[in-house]
């Protein structure tokens, strides 16, 4: 079934389906929206979409549709940001550390332990917005629909972790992530790259014995099954994404453009909110996990993590480690101005 709905996908003729009844009636834009988390009532990607529908739709009053592909039905992250790129794909949502190849500057807001205070880096995401969405949309072709904050990345983990010692014993999973590969290398931790959609079975077979994400995952994935620990290391922020083509964008008339930007901001608007609730709902769900707390050598692992950031500077510059650098210090001082 996912075979053909890609196929169907890439066979397109349109970037979006339209409808009209013999000119009679306004024309209907459909917009496909993909994501891999369940369509569970407690799933952050399949909350953000549900937003983004019902505003978009209100606000064109019902010219534009919005139909949502969960649970990966439109293939893994990789193909559907993709397919977003080059227009057969409307929307895609995913974390962010997953479309940093395609917009590297976008690295910067996942720089180790750049934030100490999640509420303050929204501010400061808020503040350079347009900086942002203007390079996205010139670098990768992307239009930022919206790129909530939900709280601190963590180690969850089969064992106990209470030092860099003990997370550097384990077989830990980090995605396929420049920046999160070389800031664990640099924490002496040797890590394996597997696709997300293998962790599961590759935590219950033990293949691997730990891995950082955000506690969402604990209900929406059922990750609450298998992570017996969290470690609250908060290096980086958990920054996810909702992303439109520019191509798709484009096709669509003035005023329905403009319906697309004010439900786009209406849903950071309320992501806000509903992200906060549904970290408290994951944490409240999973009783059996054990919350471990800071780690013992917490100031090791900040030190350690900083001294990285000049080795991404030249990616964040897009070849340029002198623009990289303006790009973070810009961050940073939006961040200190909160």
């Amino acid at each position: 079934m996912k075979k053909i709905l890609i196929l169907m996908l890439l066979c397109a003729v349109s970037v979006f389906t339209v409808y009209a009844n013999g000119g009679a009636e306004p024309e209907v834009y459909t917009l496909r929206a993909g994501h891999t988390n369940t369509p569970a009532a407690d799933s952050f990607y399949q909350i953000q979409a549900t937003i983004f529908k019902e505003l978009v739709e209100d606000y064109s009053d019902g010219r534009i549709q919005v139909d949502i592909y969960p649970s990966a039905q439109l293939g893994s992250d990789r193909e559907m940001i993709e397919y977003v790129k080059t227009g057969s794909q409307d929307i895609h949502l995913t974390s962010l550390n997953l479309i940093t190849d395609h917009a590297p500057r976008l690295d910067s807001l996942m720089l180790p332990f750049i934030f100490d205070d999640p509420d303050k880096a929204v501010g400061a995401v808020d503040d350079l917005w347009e900086y942002y969405n203007d390079y996205t949309k010139e670098r990768a072709d992307l239009i930022l629909l919206d790129l909530p904050i939900v709280g601190y990345r963590k180690i969850m983990s089969v064992k106990p972790i209470r030092s860099l010692d003990e997370a550097r014993n384990v077989k830990f999973r980090l995605p396929p992530s420049p920046l999160f590969v070389k800031t664990f290398e640099g924490l002496g931790i040797n890590p394996v790259t597997i696709p997300w959609v293998e962790l599961f079975s590759a935590m219950q077979l033990g293949t691997v014995d730990a891995f950082e994400c955000d506690p969402t995952v604990l209900v929406s994935a059922r990750y609450n099954e298998v992570v017996k620990y969290i470690t609250d290391i908060d290096w980086t922020t958990q920054v996810s994404v909702m992303v439109m083509s520019e191509i798709s964008y484009n096709k669509l008339p003035a005023d329905l453009q403009k319906a697309v930007d004010k439900a786009a901001a209406g849903t950071r608007e309320r992501m806000k909110v509903e992200s906060s609730n549904i970290l408290d709902t994951c944490i409240a769900q999973s009783p059996d996990v054990t919350f471990l707390g800071r780690p013992d050598d917490y100031e090791e692992w900040v030190r350690l993590g900083q001294k990285v950031w000049p080795e991404f500077y030249e990616r964040i510059g897009d070849g340029d480690a002198a623009v990289g650098e303006e790009a973070v210090n810009m961050l940073v001082q939006a961040y200190a101005n909160q």
